[in-house]
């Protein structure tokens, strides 16, 4: 009997899909594979599915149709430029993180980000994280041109907890993190939602953050659903 879900992660030939309270490991094949979009990889977490559980396996099944995507978050393929990578389907909010102690660096790629929002259908949200390195009377100037563009911005501390008015943005919605990595949305998951446990990485002497998310991944958030990404450098 065919089931509906959404995929909420994967990893090489399988989209994990979850249904209900279940989740399902299903394997993704040929037709998908090939695809009619313009893309290395067609199924993305956060893509609403149907498939057909696998008689005589514990929670095993295969996809057998992509539903219409309302959303999408992508690129261009870093080792296929002619080909598109989607890194999140069906997401209304796009959280840009950025952090306070590397923030003149990061501007570049928030502006990629904001770009990316804007020509994909989505509403942006600048979080600027790790306010207690470098105090908001600092920041506020680096900030102001996208303040008066209408972006909502929100200055924050996943290390002291101070969050402000964040957890708020998440309910009933589905939203995705990006940014480059080693600021903290790990970090800020983690504080938003006590108990999800995602991996927190070091930062090196440059001031480089290690990638600690390594595919995307949909978690429940603050009374909704994030889709945490690999940290994002060159985008757009």
């Amino acid at each position: 009997m065919t089931k509906q879900g959404t995929v909420v992660r994967l990893h090489g030939h399988h989209a994990w899909v979850r249904s209900g309270d279940t989740e399902y490991m299903c394997a993704v094949r040929g037709k998908f594979k090939q695809g009619k979009r313009k893309e290395r990889s067609p199924v993305a977490v956060g893509d609403h599915v149907s498939f057909e559980p696998v008689a005589d396996t514990e929670n095993e099944g295969v996809l057998t149709e992509l539903h219409e995507r309302v959303t999408e978050l992508y690129r261009a393929h870093p080792r296929f430029p002619h080909q598109r990578q989607v890194l999140a389907a069906n997401i209304e909010l796009l959280v840009i993180v950025a952090g306070a102690d590397m923030l003149s660096e990061q501007l570049l790629t928030v502006d990629r980000l904001l770009i990316s929002a804007y020509s994909q259908g989505l509403t942006p949200l600048l979080v600027i994280n790790k306010t207690d390195l470098r105090p908001r009377i600092e920041l506020e100037p680096l900030v102001k041109c996208y303040v008066d563009g209408g972006v909502e911005v929100e200055f924050v501390s996943a290390e002291t907890g101070d969050l402000g008015a964040l957890a708020g943005r998440f309910k009933d919605h589905t939203a995705v993190f990006a940014g480059p990595s080693g600021v903290g949305k790990s970090s800020l998951m983690n504080a938003l939602e006590p108990g999800l446990d995602l991996r927190v990485g070091e930062v090196d002497k440059i001031g480089e953050g290690k990638h600690t998310t390594t595919h995307a991944s949909l978690v429940p958030m603050a009374g909704g659903l994030v889709i945490d990404t690999p940290g994002v450098r060159d985008f757009g």
